[in-house]
């Protein structure tokens, strides 16, 4: 599936994580994996998909932190991993995703404050925390 662009798996009853070997679809520019019952970490490999630029996997049971990896996706414009289990720090690395127009990371276990560096994020449009 090496020239794969849309991976578009959602509302089903998926289980079980995330495989990794995701990150091998280079020429991935959408992944959608919301509304299934997917556990587990999210990827690290996910930073890999340097076409990406819709990354959606809400509504689900992803635990963990956001991977700081993610912020190697350059063309991301949307990035929803709202309703989910996800805990720590809102990630000050999302501030390298100036492409970025769509954030939504609520409903989740994240804590701490709103970093500084978002502040760089001129193209954002919609924010849900």
């Amino acid at each position: 599936m090496t020239q794969l662009q849309v991976l578009a798996l959602g509302g089903n009853m998926l289980t079980g994580s995330i495989p990794p070997e995701i990150g091998q679809l280079s020429q991935l520019s959408k992944l959608y994996l919301g509304s299934n019952q997917f556990s587990g970490d999210i990827p690290p490999e996910l930073g890999q998909l340097s076409q990406l630029w819709s990354l959606e996997i809400y509504n689900n049971q992803l635990t963990g932190s956001i991977p700081t990896e993610l912020q190697q996706l350059t063309r991301l414009q949307t990035l929803a991993l709202g309703d989910n289990l996800l805990s720590g720090l809102l990630p000050p690395e999302l501030a390298q995703l100036k492409a970025l127009h769509r954030l939504s990371l609520g409903r989740n276990q994240l804590t701490g404050s709103i970093p500084a560096q978002w502040g760089q994020l001129s193209s954002l449009d919609y924010v849900s925390l």
